[in-house]
């Protein structure tokens, strides 16, 4: 629209005296206008990662309602579907869905996807049954356990544990499975960020007795919305999205449903 626009006025001659372009510019103008500020709706996908997603949870988990919030305070609409990840991952590439959340950054996932600004930060930690007894003061102590990270799932917190080859790796299909195999000790760590951690163990088992966490922070992860980069004005509409999440954070919104989702 706006090419055709500049088309009208600098290739008809004496466009500013001509009487039709009087008439047709103003007219080109105003869909301009009408089709930069209209509402769209954005289809998206995620999957079962509590607390910040969920089919089950309120408003589909944490950062389910930001996304949702953040297009709401520009105009749009969001409808947030429910897949296994590897599924929703590869229809995201295909177009099937606007985007997908949330995910860790990874040097993989950035050669196929743009990323939003961070939805949510927390910090990842080691956790293992509360008898564990080793004295994880440095990563050799962790030397010969075995370590679950469900498939599909980043390894970019443990990476130094795999190339030093200290850990040996399960890949069961999810958080819940990590933590059952702890239990039944059948793995004895699993890094993941404190605030899942602690909600699929209180899910599991009613109680946060019997686990712990070990040691300092392995690295803080920050959670982003992904678009594909070959996704029809990806950057354009990612822009909108970082804007609607920044108004969020300016009107206090956001703590807001962070602490109603988390309680802190």
């Amino acid at each position: 629209m706006k090419a055709l626009l500049m088309r009208v006025i600098y290739e008809t001659p004496s466009c500013v005296l001509n009487m039709t372009c009087r008439i047709i510019v103003p007219v080109l103008v105003l869909l301009c206008w009408h089709s930069t500020i209209s509402a769209e709706s954005f289809k998206l996908v995620t999957g079962e990662f509590a607390p910040f997603t969920g089919q089950d949870l309120p408003d589909g988990g944490l950062t389910s309602e930001i996304i949702k919030r953040a297009f709401e305070t520009m105009e749009h609409t969001t409808r947030i579907e429910f897949r296994p990840w590897k599924r929703g991952y590869q229809s995201t590439l295909k177009h099937e869905y606007f985007g997908t959340f949330p995910y860790v950054k990874t040097k993989e996932r950035s050669e196929q996807f743009f990323y939003s600004n961070p939805i949510y930060t927390a910090r990842v930690l080691w956790f293992a049954r509360d008898d564990l007894d080793i004295p994880y003061t440095k990563d050799e102590d962790v030397k010969g356990l075995r370590a679950c990270n469900p498939l599909g799932y980043s390894t970019k917190s443990i990476q130094k544990f795999i190339d030093q080859k200290l850990v040996h790796l399960i890949t069961p299909k999810g958080d819940k499975e990590c933590f059952k195999l702890i239990k039944m000790g059948r793995a004895h760590l699993y890094a993941v960020n404190e605030v899942t951690g602690w909600q699929v163990i209180q899910e599991l088992y009613g109680t946060k007795a019997g686990f712990r966490t070990l040691g300092k922070s392995l690295q803080e992860n920050t959670y982003h919305l992904m678009v594909a980069r070959n996704y029809p004005y990806a950057t354009k509409w990612l822009e909108q999205f970082n804007e609607g999440l920044a108004n969020l954070q300016k009107q206090d919104v956001l703590k807001s449903i962070i602490i109603r989702h988390l309680g802190h």
